[in-house]
């Protein structure tokens, strides 16, 4: 289940976007349905669990969630919709089993509607969340994720067709919510993100920025470091953090646009105009293939506003790698209309209120996790049937480092496949920050030094 949480981006720079895109989805949503078996069969060895029934509706989501993020037909979309039926079933099921258990009815609260097969926005499904949140938040008053997601779901109605003193209303409901969230959990990433929401749509940019840098400092499945990246390109801040950010949304969120677009202001911040330019060349190509009110996009406006922003963006790097030099003028003019452009970018993401698909059905996976599940894939593809790939275990021992950057099993792990997939000396850098990273394990960091010099390393 964490394996098909996560969106592995290792994939040939020569395919487009969209491929990529689709072979990480189609990866996911297979794990997604091997996980649902098994945990099937978990609960089918004890049918009076309601835990084992909520890993099953897990698994679900989780596969709707994948199957959305492919190429929309008619088939997928019908796979989708069974899956979050069959998620809102198993539910049910384990509420007659523990009617009091707050997960449970949370799960029941932020399930993606089957009329959607993607985010929970339907409004005739307003009612049902609100009454699941609602019984969360009494059986436990500090749990956390029920407040979080009463507060987006407030959020979301203040949206969605009301009048004025409606949004009034729901926007203090929201903040109400919110604020217990955060009093409940401090380090709550949906909780941040919906503070950072709210902020934008009661036009407090300072308190949204800072709230999307929080959230983007806590696993948050993507959508905090699009906020931190949108909002520190549009004030115009030359932001490490924002980089990082960017990197990060766009490695969990491959089909997003909005993820791409800001990967490509914040490289472009940075001079990378290269990275820059391939950036939002995927944009553009998201948006031409997902766009509109039925793709990726709640209106075709949206899809139009980040388009734009992508083009431009694109025209910008083009310029410079081509050598052009703008006069001073020109380049205050180029600058400022790139930070207009980025800040109708950001205002469209807040106010559209697009919750990431893993946030949607509670299936963040944290860092740990993730790194967890890598080095896992790793010892399957050392001992595959068919011999080592050396090669790709790296690449899956790469990843759990960069997400899990002192643990030194992992660092370890990486420095005993590097030898068999490229030079020692990678093997003997790698040695050396163990060692950096946990000095009480000095030892074990000198015993795989010692086996790495063997294997050649001076």
């Amino acid at each position: 289940l964490t394996e098909s949480r996560v969106r592995d981006p290792f994939a040939s720079a020569s395919t487009s976007a969209r491929e990529r895109g689709e072979a990480a989805a189609i990866s996911a949503a297979t794990a997604a349905a091997e996980a649902r078996r098994l945990y099937a069969r978990c609960a089918h060895l004890s049918p009076c669990d309601a835990s084992a029934r909520a890993d099953v509706a897990a698994a679900c989501a989780s596969e709707s969630c994948a199957i959305a993020e492919r190429e929309r037909t008619e088939s997928s979309t019908a796979e989708a919709i069974a899956a979050v039926a069959a998620a809102e079933r198993t539910l049910r099921a384990a509420l007659r089993l523990d009617p009091c258990d707050p997960r449970i009815w949370t799960a029941l609260g932020t399930l993606p509607s089957p009329s959607s097969g993607g985010a929970p926005r339907a409004p005739e499904y307003f009612a049902m969340r609100e009454t699941a949140l609602s019984r969360a938040v009494t059986l436990d008053p500090r749990h956390a994720p029920a407040w979080s997601a009463l507060g987006r779901l407030y959020l979301d109605a203040s949206r969605v067709g009301v009048e004025a003193a409606d949004v009034a209303f729901f926007q203090s409901r929201a903040a109400k919510a919110l604020d217990a969230a955060r009093a409940s959990d401090p380090d709550s990433a949906s909780a941040w993100v919906g503070t950072a929401l709210l902020r934008a749509a009661t036009i407090d940019d300072a308190e949204c920025a800072g709230a999307f840098r929080i959230a983007s400092d806590l696993p948050n499945g993507g959508e905090g470091d699009v906020g931190r990246a949108l909002t520190g390109a549009a004030n115009g801040a030359r932001d490490g953090g924002a980089y990082a950010s960017a990197r990060r949304a766009r490695e969990a969120r491959p089909v997003d646009a909005v993820a791409a677009v800001a990967l490509g202001v914040a490289s472009e911040v940075r001079g990378l105009a290269r990275e820059a330019t391939r950036a939002f060349e995927d944009a553009i190509e998201l948006c031409d293939e997902r766009g509109g009110g039925g793709g990726d996009f709640e209106s075709e406006r949206e899809c139009e506003i980040v388009r734009a922003a992508a083009a431009d963006g694109l025209a910008r790097c083009a310029a410079r790698l081509v050598g052009a030099t703008p006069t001073d003028g020109d380049a205050d003019a180029d600058a400022s209309a790139a930070i207009a452009a980025i800040a109708r970018v950001a205002e469209a993401f807040a106010a559209s209120g697009r919750p990431s698909v893993r946030r949607a059905a509670g299936c963040g996976a944290s860092a740990a996790e993730a790194a967890a599940a890598f080095s896992i894939r790793a010892e399957a593809l050392l001992s595959t049937p068919s011999g080592p790939d050396a090669v790709a275990a790296s690449r899956a021992l790469a990843r759990a480092v960069h997400l899990a950057p002192d643990d030194v099993v992992v660092r370890g792990s990486l420095s005993r496949v590097l030898p068999a997939s490229s030079s020692p000396e990678n093997a003997w850098t790698t040695v050396r920050a163990a060692a950096r990273c946990a000095p009480p394990t000095r030892a074990k960091a000198a015993s795989a030094a010692a086996r790495a010099k063997s294997r050649g390393c001076d």
